[in-house]
């Protein structure tokens, strides 16, 4: 409940930072993901570097200062009763350990740093502790995922983007210091993500210590190469997910064994979802890696339906209903544009909008151009509803605030028995009354059932006058686990 308001509060005042994405309603790490790809893909068009800097914090979440937890929450004027509850509950912990039940031997632990494990309001929190960090860097891109940050900007000089690098990094870790946390150097790295092969020699330090350059890095579960031409990522993928075939191949069989259906299950929830995510990213890699994962779902599909391996792969997705590859990284891109263009003043559009002008640049002549961008095109006359913030918390309180038996009424006055001890024509008009005097400014919502003899059909109707709307539903008999 308490995280629940704390959430309203944020959200609604508009206290988080765009930047800030994880563990926010209506966003995720393709977010992240996206407005780091799309900024290199400009990069690209403008033969210009991105240098990123991927920072690892060292044990964030168990290092924060609670006093500069409660600090920043009475900063943004949540209140104080949440602040003295939140102080009291993280300030002392208690940790319980049986070590022998029959005995009765107990440990105990405590602290008083850092925030809960486990804890539904740590990951909010942490987003709230931080919030400066991404609001008062500037000079470069930051984007947050907990407590993965990632600095990058795209400059066509090196020396530019590293001399603003260095000063943002020391910016950085000063406010890092203040909130108890640290950058743990020898776990953060460099990439420079760029056209060429050229390598460049550069160095940036944190705590007097320097960053490791590197071609390759995971980030939110996606490795990216300096050149994004996605040729690990897509073999990591292919190595992961072959071993599941093996499972369907033990599972599956002529004449026993798991029905298709079933098999199909298993494939879309162990298999396809592992190439789902972030697909539409790495759709711009060549067709030869790409063609690695088709024959990873040819595969599965053979095997779950039992073909033989003359059967034509068109007919195996129509009999397994599973579409190709390419048109499934299609159909998650128009989801994704669609949502983000559901969010005013989003920086994946705004992304977009700058690459639409790049793409004419002499780099897209003869290379496929980003799934991404082609699908904001073809959607960019599509009329969708957005708003700034979600309107679940567009509300002027939040919602178990309101007292709702001021604002519901469901009980007459007039009526305080069951409707045969009272003459029909006799109470018809005392309601009629009652509800145009008493209540003439309130909606009135009128509700109706009705059943057969043989329970067979039950209908509700629902009638609200002032929306002129009746709604009629028929009720489904179901039995209850």
């Amino acid at each position: 409940m308490i995280g629940k308001s704390i959430e309203w509060f944020v959200e609604s005042n508009k206290i988080l930072s765009p930047n800030t994405i994880g563990f926010r309603r209506g966003q995720s790490t393709l977010d992240n993901l996206t407005n780091l790809v799309t900024q290199i893909q400009i990069g690209f068009s403008q033969s210009a570097s991105t240098l990123s800097c991927f920072l690892d914090i060292n044990s964030a979440y168990n290092n924060v200062l609670i006093e500069r937890v409660v600090a920043t929450l009475d900063k943004i004027k949540i209140g104080q009763k949440i602040c003295r509850y939140l102080w009291a509950f993280l300030n002392e912990r208690h940790l319980h350990i049986i070590l022998d039940e029959y005995q009765n031997i107990i440990t105990s632990r405590w602290t008083n740093k850092g925030l809960a494990q486990g804890d539904p309001l740590s990951p909010l929190l942490f987003n709230i502790v931080t919030l400066d960090i991404c609001k008062c860097i500037e000079t470069v891109a930051i984007s947050q995922y907990a407590d993965d940050f990632v600095l990058y900007t795209t400059n066509k000089k090196i020396q530019d983007s590293i001399n603003k690098m260095q000063v943002v990094l020391d910016t950085m870790t000063e406010m890092l210091d203040t909130m108890g946390l640290e950058v743990q150097p020898e776990k953060s790295n460099l990439c420079i993500f760029s056209r060429g092969y050229k390598r460049h020699q550069i160095s940036l330090k944190v705590n007097n210590s320097e960053l490791k350059i590197v071609d390759n890095i995971k980030y939110l579960g996606m490795w990216l190469d300096k050149s994004l031409r996605w040729s690990k990522h897509i073999n990591k993928i292919s190595d992961k997910v072959r071993r599941y075939l093996d499972l369907l191949r033990v599972l599956a069989g002529p004449s026993w064994g798991v029905h298709p259906i079933h098999l199909r299950r298993l494939y879309i929830s162990l298999i396809r979802s592992r190439i789902d995510y972030g697909s539409f990213l790495y759709d711009v890699s060549a067709k030869t890696h790409l063609a690695k994962l088709d024959k990873i779902q040819n595969q599965a599909l053979r095997i779950a339906g039992g073909f033989i391996r003359s059967s034509p792969i068109h007919v195996m997705e129509s009999e397994m209903s599973t579409p190709p590859l390419n048109i499934r990284r299609k159909y998650l891109m128009y989801k994704y544009i669609l949502k983000a263009k559901s969010r005013e003043n989003n920086l994946v559009i705004s992304l977009l909008s700058e690459m639409t002008n790049a793409q004419y640049q002499r780099y897209w002549h003869n290379k496929k151009k980003p799934l991404q961008l082609v699908t904001y095109e073809e959607t960019k006359e599509e009329i969708i509803h957005s708003t700034e913030i979600l309107e679940m918390f567009t509300l002027n309180v939040w919602l178990s605030n309101i007292d709702i038996f001021n604002i519901l009424e469901t009980n007459l006055f007039c009526v305080s028995m069951s409707k045969e001890k009272y003459n029909t024509n006799v109470l018809k008009v005392q309601i009629i009354e009652e509800i145009y005097h008493k209540y003439c400014n309130w909606n009135k919502i009128f509700t109706d059932g009705s059943k057969s003899e043989m329970d067979s059909d039950k209908i509700a109707v629902f009638a609200i006058p002032s929306a002129l709307q009746v709604l009629r539903y028929e009720v489904v008999n179901f039995m209850w686990l």
